[in-house]
């Protein structure tokens, strides 16, 4: 049996048994007491319609129900924005990956604003990603110093292995389904 016909099939019985055991209970009531047939059930009935009705009716000013709203509103919200702060894989925005420190932001689907880090001072760098694996390089804003690709032919560059943003993300994404990280 599928989940789904065992889900439908608990529902029909969720309904259809208290109905039809009410009935029965209603018509065995009625004819051990003597009364007109289904009168018990009809006046059980006819008492739910009467409360339905008057909770419907019932006067409550705007005023109480705007609080409600407002309260229901901030509840949900603290509730949401409670799951993001205890998440791990949220807070998970930096790591060291083919010996470079990256920053990322993490948004529970997408890696954003991936950025690296100078390997010597840990500020973020001026990350150029050029239409070629020839034009990436990054520069440190700090100490001046240039990391670029090894095919790269740029002057007076500390030559590091520089790896392509989508691998980065490849790997971040594998870490966090893994859940090989730490987040600091």
């Amino acid at each position: 049996m599928s989940l789904n016909r065992f889900h439908q099939k608990w529902y029909h019985q969720f309904i259809t048994f208290p109905v039809v055991t009410g009935i029965v209970v209603a018509i065995v009531y009625d004819s051990i007491k003597e009364r007109p047939l289904l009168s018990s059930l009809t006046s059980i009935l006819i008492s739910v319609w009467k409360y339905i009705v008057l909770i419907l009716t019932f006067k409550v000013s705007v005023f109480w129900i705007i609080i409600t709203l407002l309260l229901i509103s901030f509840v949900l919200f603290i509730i949401n924005n409670t799951k993001k702060v205890l998440d791990p894989k949220l807070q998970y925005t930096t790591d060291v990956l083919v010996n470079w420190k990256w920053e990322w932001t993490y948004s529970g689907k997408y890696i954003d604003n991936l950025t690296p880090l100078c390997p010597s001072c840990n500020t973020i760098m001026n990350y150029h990603n050029g239409q070629s694996q020839y034009d990436k390089f990054s520069e440190c804003p700090r100490c001046n110093k240039v990391y670029a690709t090894r095919e790269s032919q740029r002057q007076h560059t500390d030559i590091i292995q520089f790896e392509d943003d989508k691998r980065i993300q490849m790997l971040i994404v594998d870490n966090i389904r893994k859940g090989n990280y730490k987040y600091f």
